[in-house]
């Protein structure tokens, strides 16, 4: 986990019975090293994990964060071209599968 860097986060328990569960996230290009290591073992998210390397390997942080600071309206547009194909792919799917939003 610590090899990709990121940070753990507790997770409250609902109840005191429960096991302490944590939360590992890592986010931002240094996404890309995890997903190139469990691309093999994924299934259903496999288009998902294939989709933001390619974001991150075609616009990346090169302009910046900000469209009015740092960004070409056309690096711009190409993000969000990339945001509604995550999001339409997590539509599919009957509601309350792995992998679609409620």
């Amino acid at each position: 986990m610590f090899m990709f860097g990121g940070s753990v986060y507790p997770i409250k328990a609902r109840n005191s019975n429960r096991v302490p569960t944590y939360r590992w996230q890592v986010g931002g290009p240094a996404i890309v090293p995890v997903l190139e290591k469990v691309i093999p073992w994924l299934t259903i998210k496999r288009a998902h994990a294939e989709l933001l390397i390619a974001f991150w390997a075609e616009c990346g942080l090169k302009h910046g964060g900000h469209k009015e600071k740092f960004m070409s309206d056309a690096n711009y547009a190409r993000r969000m071209e990339y945001v509604d194909q995550i999001r339409s792919m997590q539509m599919k799917g009957p509601q309350g599968a792995p992998g679609t939003i409620q």
